[in-house]
């Protein structure tokens, strides 16, 4: 038996393959048997970077039936060169050809550089910016994500994917569709085909103002035979700072009749005066930033006839009685062809008779459209009488008939005893004092005693 030697042919059917984005999986066939030229004891597989003149890293594989080897810790998306040897006991023999392999893309680990964003228009935001370095993309670049969000919404994304430029190192592009006069966050990433790197610094920057969109819709009071208000609300977009509004009032059809006013921006309440009666108008009013007048909102309404005194109210009742409220039921007067302004009660108390005075016990302005009102702040245990009567803008009706006495209930005292005074009676008892003031029956004062005794 001649001695073992080196194998004199390498592995054969080398084959490499990228596993994940730092490791490599290598596989292999052993050398020719007439080739071994002994015992087949294990492998050597060396790697370097390609294409550079590196020394190269080894791994030993002591199992001749081991024919793979993970090669891990690598650099990602980096092609290796890679060579496998086999051994005998008496050593090492050639190396194979080298094969080369790249490991996986990874996604980006620096954010694009020299990013810029700048409002074009009250609706537009570009973008520019510089590729990240190319030892950080990490694989192919597949492009960049525009992203923008309203400062106070960070899960609000607006997002435009932009394809990569590999001509020239500057790139840009462009986010549409936002809100007006908006402040937004701005950022730019790169992203590979395993996913996004990481975002560059956000940007706080604002779009442009705008004209503002219409006001809310128009509502109208005090509708009389020559005069209206008018009312409204901001509008929802204001697209900017409103600097005023600007109301407009035409007879219907007739634009030669058309009358302008301009009104400050806390104005959102307007009484038209100088109208005529029984008469169609188009009124129309629109809100006013820096970039202009907004659309106008409009609205069509006719004058009344002129106003008269309202009709007295009738047929009060009353239930729901309590110790300190009360209601009335009523049937309205007539409201002289205008809106009522307030409802007056006034009551007889304590005292009922025709020759007794009558005290103003309650006003309610701006009165809803109802036949029932609650009269509040009444005194506990206590005879009244009311009456009441309804103005608008030329004044007050006539008060209507009284309704029937009534009282009303009984209540704990508002106020505790005072005065109390303790004093000797005798060697087994004592004298308490005291006066109570009872509110509702005005300032009549009563005053008790009571002796405590000794069994």
């Amino acid at each position: 038996m001649l001695r073992e030697e080196p194998p004199s042919a390498p592995p054969k059917n080398i084959v490499a393959s990228g596993r994940t984005n730092q490791s490599i999986m290598v596989q292999w066939q052993p050398p020719p048997e007439p080739q071994l030229n002994g015992v087949l004891r294990g492998y050597v597989l060396r790697y370097r970077l390609a294409g550079l003149p590196g020394e190269f890293q080894l791994k030993n594989i002591t199992s001749a039936e081991i024919n793979y080897c993970l090669i891990g810790e690598l650099i990602i998306w980096t092609q290796y060169e890679i060579q496998v040897a086999a051994y005998t006991g008496a050593g090492l023999g050639v190396y194979s050809q080298s094969v080369t392999e790249y490991t996986l893309q990874g996604v980006p680990t620096a954010p694009p550089q020299d990013v810029d964003a700048v409002s074009l228009n009250s609706t537009t935001v570009k973008f520019t910016w510089t590729p990240p370095p190319q030892q950080f993309i990490n694989g192919i670049n597949q492009g960049y994500k525009l992203l923008v969000w309203p400062q106070h919404c960070p899960e609000c994304i607006t997002m435009v994917t932009i394809a990569p430029e590999f001509h020239g190192s500057r790139h840009y592009g462009y986010v549409s569709n936002l809100r007006k006069f908006t402040w937004y966050e701005t950022a730019v990433l790169c992203f590979t085909t395993p996913g996004d790197g990481p975002a560059s610094t956000p940007q706080l920057i604002q779009t442009h103002a705008d004209k503002p969109g219409p006001v809310t819709p128009l509502s109208f009071t005090e509708i009389l035979d020559t005069s209206l208000r008018i009312s409204w609300q901001e509008p929802e977009d204001k697209n900017g700072i409103i600097t005023g509004y600007v109301l407009c009032w035409e007879e219907a059809g007739q634009n030669e009749t058309r009358v302008s006013q301009t009104l400050s921006n806390s104005t959102l309440t307007y009484k038209v005066t100088g109208l005529t009666s029984l008469t169609t108008y188009t009124l129309q009013v629109a809100a006013v930033t820096q970039a202009g007048t907004g659309a106008a909102t409009s609205s069509t309404i006719s004058t009344g006839l002129p106003p008269e005194l309202p009709g007295a109210p009738s047929n009060l009742v009353i239930s729901n009685i309590s110790p300190r409220t009360a209601t009335i039921k009523f049937h309205p007067g007539s409201d002289g062809k205008t809106a009522i302004s307030k409802w007056i009660i006034e009551g007889q108390v304590g005292t009922v008779g025709e020759d007794e005075e009558w005290k103003v016990l309650y006003e309610m302005d701006s009165p809803p459209a109802s036949d029932t009102l609650e009269i509040p702040n009444l005194i506990p245990f206590t005879q009244y009488r009311f009456r009441m009567k309804q103005v608008n803008i030329v004044g007050s009706s006539p008060f209507s008939q009284p309704c029937r006495m009534m009282q009303t209930l009984q209540s704990s005292p508002d106020v505790a005893p005072t005065n109390l005074i303790v004093f000797s009676a005798s060697e087994t008892s004592l004298r308490i004092r005291w006066e109570v003031a009872v509110r509702w029956l005005q300032v009549v004062q009563l005053r008790d005693e009571i002796n405590v005794m000794n069994d």
